[in-house]
């Protein structure tokens, strides 16, 4: 599967939007997933690529909000 230089751009600034919007508000995955399957990406492999990034968008924006004082770890757990 080849990808053209403007697929790669609007999925960076999708995963880009995605990201903030998952960090802040959640619902990300309704702007990244269906790009991932439209680009050709088969449903499941989509489904887990995504995950994997919102994996990485909450242990982000967990250490951001410890690192500015904003997480109360007591009642987090």
């Amino acid at each position: 599967m080849t990808t053209s230089p403007l697929e790669l751009l609007v999925l960076a600034a999708a995963g880009f939007v995605s990201s903030v919007l998952n960090v802040i508000a959640g619902g990300g995955s309704f702007l990244t997933l269906p790009l991932l399957i439209f680009f050709g990406l088969p449903a499941v492999e989509a489904n887990a690529t995504n995950r994997l990034g919102v994996l990485a968008q909450n242990v982000g924006g967990v250490w951001g909000f410890h690192r500015h004082g904003m997480l109360d770890w007591r009642r987090a757990l």
